[in-house]
């Protein structure tokens, strides 16, 4: 018996028009979705200022501040609260759905900062952009009439400020094939590096909140020290090189390491949304899943209160560099960046060519520059192998080794920085963050001093 298949007008559509006209009318319906959420926030924008007037209009520096990600918005926010430090700078921000909702929260006895709530519902990268359109529309008209108050573009003001490079910054655009000039992160470099102004900080009630629920299943958690593991994967499902390079390898990988972590006195607890399945039954592993916390506020407290944090080059590993805090950097497949702490250990991923060689890291910053700025390796027929268990291991008690010995690097590891950035030119990221790779990068041989 033949059956009826339900009309569905969506993939009748989809068939009948070309790849370049599905995405003529898809640019054609955001427009018109931005466009229309534009207007409302015309509406919607003037009640929320005059509703928050008296916290907004205190500081004569007004920032509309809305950059997409965890990672983005946090840089974002510690660079402008160092930058601004003791000017007094009201922070209006459109929180994105990417980034964590509590984020703002420590940063408030940096700035002054406000959420710009609205009735339009969902949050969108969309419509957030439109509403922050609206708002920023609106603080340069009271600016143009009250000459007291300064209305700061993060763009062009903020990230454009007390550079290191002149920005000169360049990276790969793998759509057009060329270099471009890229945001200039090397204001914000300076900033850490010279100590200017006063890093983020877990509000008093949120530490209040997560102890007594850690303590409750963990009495003595905060009497040990304390190694957080996050493994990014969230990259695997986009197609750019630099996002995939970012990626975190299998789980089962890091395992030696935590078993390592848990017979030599530490605590290890992950975040983020990988599976920690096989970290469960290792002595020393807690799961903390189950407590009486928002998650949001647990991530942020487990990223800045750990002794340790091993993860990958994402938003997370900003939030230590913020605090100064030591991080292992692994299964790093970005050659062109990585933190801002100076100190931390990069275990970068392997390079592999078609002949199935291991392409050491000299050679690709001499050989393969293009690579290091972001073409794509597979344009050059090269693979990213992930980080092996023994080379995840190594900079672990890397990373143990420096915290031991209060951030103190032997001559060795103190040559090996020379070295790696004599590698590099200023258009490069990593020679203005002064990174070092982890010895087991320049050396499979190397035994870590504990």
């Amino acid at each position: 018996m033949e059956t009826t298949r339900p009309f569905q007008p969506k993939a009748v559509l989809g068939s009948l028009l070309s790849a370049r006209q599905k995405i003529v009318l898809r640019n054609l319906l955001e427009s018109f979705l931005w466009m229309a959420t534009f207007l409302l926030s015309l509406v919607e924008t003037p009640c929320f200022l005059l509703r928050n007037r008296g916290k907004i209009f205190k500081n004569r520096l007004l920032l509309p501040f809305y950059i997409c990600s965890f990672g983005h918005s946090l840089s974002g926010l510690d660079f402008s609260s160092r930058l601004f430090y003791g000017n007094g700078v009201t922070v209006i921000l459109v929180p994105h759905p990417r980034s964590n909702p509590h984020l703002h929260r420590l940063f408030e006895k940096n700035m002054t900062m406000v959420v710009y709530t609205s009735i339009l519902g969902v949050q969108s990268r969309l419509r957030d952009s439109a509403k922050h359109a609206a708002l920023r529309f609106y603080l340069c008209l009271l600016s143009a009439c009250f000459q007291k108050y300064h209305v700061l573009d993060f763009h062009e003001v903020v990230y454009k400020t007390v550079s290191l490079s002149e920005n000169r910054l360049k990276r790969y655009d793998n759509e057009r094939k060329t270099f471009k000039t890229y945001t200039d992160y090397t204001g914000y470099i300076r900033l850490l590096r010279d100590n200017v102004g006063r890093p983020p900080q877990m509000p008093d009630d949120f530490m209040a909140l997560c102890r007594g629920e850690i303590q409750r299943v963990c009495p003595d958690f905060y009497d040990k020290p304390v190694v957080t593991v996050q493994i990014r994967t969230k990259g695997g499902v986009g197609s750019q090189i630099d996002n995939l390079s970012r990626n975190g390898g299998p789980v089962e990988n890091y395992l030696p390491a935590v078993e390592w972590l848990g017979r030599n006195g530490f605590y290890v607890i992950t975040t983020g949304d990988f599976d920690n399945t096989p970290f469960r039954t290792v002595p020393g592993f807690l799961d903390l899943s189950g407590l009486n916390v928002d998650p949001a506020i647990l991530n942020l407290h487990h990223l800045a209160c750990a002794t340790l944090y091993v993860g990958q080059q994402s938003g997370p590993l900003l939030l230590r560099n913020a605090m100064k805090k030591l991080c292992v950097v692994a299964d790093a497949g970005d050659l062109w960046c990585s933190g801002f702490f100076h100190m931390d250990v990069t275990l970068f991923k392997v390079y592999v060519d078609a002949q199935g060689r291991e392409v050491t890291l000299k050679e690709m910053y001499r050989n393969h520059r293009d690579i290091v700025m972001g073409r794509d390796p597979k344009d050059k027929g090269l693979t990213l192998r992930p980080n092996t268990p023994h080379e995840i291991l190594s900079a672990v008690q890397e990373g143990v080794f420096l915290i031991r010995n209060n951030l103190r690097e032997t001559p060795e590891m103190e040559q090996a920085r020379r070295d790696f950035l004599a590698l590099t030119d200023p258009e490069i990221l990593t020679r203005h963050q002064g990174l070092r790779p982890a010895m087991i990068n320049l050396d499979p041989e190397y035994i870590v001093p504990l």
